[in-house]
């Protein structure tokens, strides 16, 4: 694997090795929140963009019992967070996400996401899986940030594939009962205290609104082509093999 990467993707990872970088994996939610969640929102908030809530992330450790995501962050020698990176496994396909680099790594051009990259490369691979998707690019970039993008995904050795998504759009009214619905199921766990009560009556919302989902003829479906780069691992007779 080491040697189909590109030139640059090497020179980038003996870099951020010489400077002392490390990548680990984390491992517990309160180290999450610590090390991952909290920097990462930090760089997302400065570039603009919004991060999700650490509810959302609260309860996918919660219910990600058979371990489908993983974050790993890479650590400067000081212990700083310099680049946070996640993926998640299902099929055989590891799929990146939660992408971000810290201004000290950029300041310093210190080459954290490359390091990540490798490691988590090898991580999926360990992991049973053929094809590591690094995620969207845009097929006619013109500037530079975008065409920084797809060069930097392409030296892994991936491939430009399409494949289509499918949304599920709910009518506001269904939108709107379930946000109150959701709003009730917090107020009467609040009052009641019971983690054991919470936990119920979670599942019970989520699994009405798989129910209403599910059974709705009013929900419409769209289709848009999605762009993604994707890489693919060697495993068995499926060397480089993209699903």
């Amino acid at each position: 694997m080491w040697q189909r990467l590109h030139p640059s993707a090497r020179k980038n990872v003996n870099r951020a090795r010489a400077l002392r970088a490390s990548v680990r994996r984390i491992d517990s939610f309160d180290e999450y929140v610590a090390r991952f969640h909290h920097p990462y929102c930090r760089i997302e908030s400065a570039a603009g963009r919004r991060p999700g809530p650490l509810s959302v992330a609260a309860a996918m450790w919660r219910e990600d019992q058979r371990g489908y995501y993983r974050y790993y962050v890479a650590d400067s020698a000081d212990g700083e967070t310099l680049a946070t990176l996640g993926m998640h496994l299902f099929n055989g396909v590891a799929t990146e996400i939660a992408s971000a680099l810290s201004p000290r790594a950029f300041e310093h051009k210190i080459p954290a996401q490359d390091l990540l990259h490798w490691e988590m490369l090898l991580e999926a691979k360990r992991a049973g899986c053929h094809t590591f998707d690094v995620a969207g690019v845009d097929p006619s970039a013109t500037d530079s940030k975008a065409t920084g993008i797809r060069r930097f995904k392409e030296k892994w050795g991936g491939r430009y594939v399409e494949y289509r998504r499918y949304e599920l759009e709910l009518p506001s009214v269904l939108v709107s009962m379930r946000n109150v619905v959701g709003r009730l199921v917090r107020l009467s766990a609040s009052a009641l205290g019971s983690d054991k009560v919470k936990r119920g009556l979670a599942w019970k919302l989520i699994a009405g609104r798989q129910h209403t989902e599910g059974s709705s003829r009013q929900l419409r479906a769209t289709s848009s082509p999605l762009r993604s780069s994707r890489c693919g691992l060697p495993h068995s007779l499926r060397l480089g093999s993209v699903v």
